[in-house]
C-alpha cells in the first residue's frame, strides 16, 4: 500500500486480553482545503485508537482491495466539500474495492455531508436491492437535505436516537448555529436509526441522519453529517470513543472463521451482471457443500452438495436465469461442520 507522511499509527499486536487488535484505516475523501479530517484523526490518537491514514485526493486512486483487506474497520470521511469521491471509484458508481472489502465481514463508517449528494445530486432518491446504499448502508431513501429543504435554516443539532445501541452517544452541535447540507437518510427495514435531526419547531425535526446497518456480513455506521464540523475537538473525542469500541465488539468478539480446510474464499467480479465466480483454496481433501441463498435467506441454487474436493484452487461458476432478480445473494460454504459466508451483488 502506498501510505504517506500522514500515517498516524502501526497496529498494535494484541490487545490488553490477549485478542488480536482492531485494525483501523482511515480515508480522507474530503476534497476540503480545511483539513478537517485531522479533527477526526485526533479524535482516533486522543482515544489511543491506532490506525494507518490515506490522503485519498492525492493518491492517483483510492485504496484498493487488497489495501482494505488489510483492516477490520475503514473510516471514511467524505466532510462537507466532496466531488468526484473516491467512496464511488471517482466515476459516480459503486467501487468494487470497496464492495470486495465488505463481502468479507467487515466495518465502515461513512462520515460526511456530500457523500450521497456526490452521486445522487439533490434529494428525493429511492433506493431497493441492488443499490449499494441499499444493500450494504441500509438507506431506503436519501430523502431531505438541511438547507436545501428546510427553508435555509440548517440543523441545530443531532441526537442519539431513543433505543439505539452504542452507549456513550450525545446531542451533537455545530461550530455554527446550524449545520447545512446534513442528509435525511430513511432506514430500510432492519436498519437501525442511530441520530436524528433535532430543535424544537425545526422542519426535519425527528428524521434520521444516523443509521446502522448489519446485512448478515458486513456492518456499515453511516452519519449524513460531517462529524469533524462538531462544536468541539472533546464533542468528537466522545463520539469516536463511543463508536469504535461498538464496531470492536460487533467485529472482533464475533468474527466467523473459515472452515480449517480454507484458506481463500472470493466472489468475483462483484458487482456482477453476467456469471460469477466462487474460487476456494483447500488446504486438504474435504467434502464442501456451496447454497446460494437471497436476502431473505431463501434458497436459490446448490453449487455443490457434500461434493469432495482435493487440495488445491477450485472455481464455482453461476449464471443466473432469467428468473433471477437483482439483489444482494450470499454463498454459503459448510465443510466439516464449519459455514462460511460471502455474498455478490446481481445486477441484471
Amino acid at each position: 500500500m502506498k501510505h504517506f507522511s500522514t500515517i498516524i499509527f502501526l497496529f498494535a499486536a494484541l490487545l490488553a486480553n490477549g485478542q488480536q487488535a482492531m485494525r483501523i484505516l482511515l480515508v480522507d475523501d474530503s476534497k476540503d482545503d480545511f483539513n478537517n479530517t485531522a479533527v477526526i484523526a485526533n479524535a482516533l490518537t486522543n482515544n489511543s485508537f491506532d490506525f494507518d491514514y490515506i490522503d485519498a485526493p492525492n493518491m492517483a486512486a483510492g485504496p484498493s482491495a487488497e489495501d482494505l483487506m488489510m483492516y477490520d474497520l475503514v473510516i471514511w470521511h467524505t466532510s462537507s466539500d466532496g466531488v468526484g469521491l473516491d467512496l464511488w471509484a471517482r466515476v459516480d458508481e459503486n467501487n468494487p474495492a470497496l464492495v470486495n472489502y465488505l463481502s468479507m465481514d467487515k466495518g465502515l463508517w461513512i462520515i460526511g455531508n456530500d457523500f450521497l449528494y456526490d452521486r445522487y445530486q439533490s434529494p428525493v432518491d429511492n433506493f431497493s436491492e441492488g443499490d449499494f446504499v441499499y444493500d450494504f448502508l441500509g438507506i431506503q431513501q436519501y430523502a431531505a437535505q438541511a438547507y436545501g429543504d428546510d427553508g435555509n435554516l440548517g440543523v441545530p443539532f443531532v441526537r442519539p436516537t431513543q433505543g439505539q445501541p452504542i452507549s456513550g452517544l450525545n446531542d451533537i452541535n455545530w461550530q455554527f448555529s446550524t449545520l447545512w447540507w446534513a442528509d435525511v437518510l430513511t432506514p430500510r427495514q432492519g436498519a437501525v436509526s442511530i441520530y436524528m435531526m433535532g430543535g424544537d419547531g425545526y422542519p426535519l425535526a425527528g428524521q434520521t441522519s444516523g443509521l446502522w446497518f448489519d446485512n448478515g456480513l458486513s456492518k456499515c455506521l453511516t452519519f449524513g453529517f460531517d462529524l469533524s464540523l462538531a462544536a468541539s475537538q472533546s464533542l468528537v473525542n466522545q463520539t469516536v470513543g463511543a463508536v469504535v469500541p461498538f464496531f470492536e465488539a460487533a467485529l472482533i468478539s464475533n468474527v466467523p472463521a473459515l472452515p480449517r480446510t480454507l484458506t481463500k474464499a472470493e466472489v468475483f467480479p462483484n458487482p456482477a451482471n453476467e456469471m460469477v465466480n466462487l474460487e476456494l483454496e483447500v488446504t486438504e481433501t474435504a467434502s464442501f457443500t456451496v447454497h446460494l441463498v437471497n436476502a431473505l435467506g431463501q434458497h436459490v441454487e446448490t453449487l455443490a452438495n457434500d461434493t469432495l474436493l482435493d487440495a488445491g484452487t477450485h472455481r464455482f461458476s453461476w449464471t443466473p436465469g432469467l428468473h433471477i432478480p437483482s439483489g444482494m445473494y450470499y454463498y454459503k460454504i459448510i465443510s466439516n461442520g464449519a459455514v462460511a459466508s460471502r455474498s455478490v451483488i446481481w445486477s441484471r
